[in-house]
């Protein structure tokens, strides 16, 4: 018996050969994740460390776990990254600045700067998260020019993220999107950002406390006893760097990325049923609550390579008019099946 199943599993999935013994071997489903076949994903992430005066990188396994599902309807170069998401498995966490992070730039900056741009961030409170997708990189100009049939990016590759978008034209690529796979493709709420972001991490970084542009594209201010390269001072491709521990590649930096959410300017009024569902968006429409300023202004994620390292952190929050375009905005995509 134990020869008989060794043979069978030696035959690899779906082969429809038969064993040894002349039984038909079994076929072996692809998993699913929500309906659609996914595969493993396999990588390797890092851990950043202070290490006298530099920042020492680890080489760490990322989540073995992991499934990613191939989106294969848009019509791309074989030379260009396929369409991708990744499998998150939903759960709860914190959300918002820590004490110990806000203590921390109230001492470098002062008060008064740390109520003007980083106040919005509290308070931290739990939210739950259910089931979704999230895509592994950013949306690539291949990617856009395949549904909008344009790239309005101004640093040009294929590989390289698409930005120079405003929040409508994501939306619009995302109504054509779903057009021509029937799925429910979206873009990610405040809260699945943030809770992919931080990948299980409750660092001020998901790869740590301290970032390098080895890990990061941003701009990196000079830091009393860090030494620290320049930034790339452009966009990279989307599939440079490290992922996240849940294989998500630059949710730091290089672009910042669109949300659902409408902007609100603290956590303190938040409606429960965001907390209990994450997934729910952050509107005046579906909370009955008016926006701190315009309700036109939107969520932006993550920081990019122009703008400075702290405003890459986790916490860190950005509201911008839905229709303002600039070479340092883009978007991920999120999917769900409800």
């Amino acid at each position: 018996m134990k020869r008989r199943n060794l043979i069978v599993l030696g035959l690899g999935i779906g082969s429809g050969m038969t064993s040894a013994m002349g039984v038909p071997s079994p076929s072996i489903a692809q998993p699913k994740f929500l309906g659609l076949p996914v595969q493993p994903y396999r990588f390797t992430t890092v851990k950043t460390t202070f290490s006298g005066n530099s920042v020492r990188i680890t080489p760490t396994p990322g989540n073995s776990k992991t499934l990613k599902y191939i989106e294969t309807s848009l019509t791309l170069s074989p030379v260009a990254l396929p369409l991708e998401m990744v499998a998150i498995r939903g759960g709860s966490f914190q959300m918002g600045i820590t004490s110990s992070e806000r203590n921390l730039i109230i001492k470098n900056r002062g008060q008064p700067h740390y109520n003007r741009f980083y106040s919005d961030e509290e308070p931290q409170h739990s939210v739950k998260i259910p089931d979704f997708y999230m895509g592994r990189y950013g949306v690539t100009q291949a990617q856009y020019q395949a549904v909008m049939g344009t790239n309005p990016s101004f640093f040009k590759g294929m590989n390289l993220p698409v930005e120079s978008v405003h929040w409508e034209d994501a939306q619009e690529f995302i109504r054509r999107l779903r057009e021509m796979t029937g799925l429910r493709y979206r873009l990610p709420t405040e809260a699945e950002w943030e809770f992919t972001a931080r990948s299980g991490t409750t660092t001020r970084f998901s790869f740590g406390d301290v970032i390098s542009p080895a890990v990061v594209n941003c701009r990196f201010p000079p830091e009393p006893g860090i030494k620290l390269e320049k930034g790339k001072q452009a966009t990279i491709k989307v599939s440079d760097l490290y992922p996240n521990f849940w294989g998500l590649y630059q949710m730091h930096g290089n672009v910042y990325e669109w949300c659902e959410d409408q902007y609100y300017n603290s956590y303190q009024f938040k409606p429960q049923a965001l907390t209990v569902n994450g997934s729910i968006p952050w509107t005046q429409e579906i909370t009955n609550m008016p926006p701190s300023k315009n309700p036109n202004f939107r969520i932006l994620r993550g920081g990019s390579w122009n703008v400075l390292s702290r405003n890459s952190r986790l916490a860190c929050r950005y509201g911008l008019h839905k229709e303002c375009r600039s070479n340092g905005n883009g978007f991920r995509l999120a999917l769900s099946l409800r």
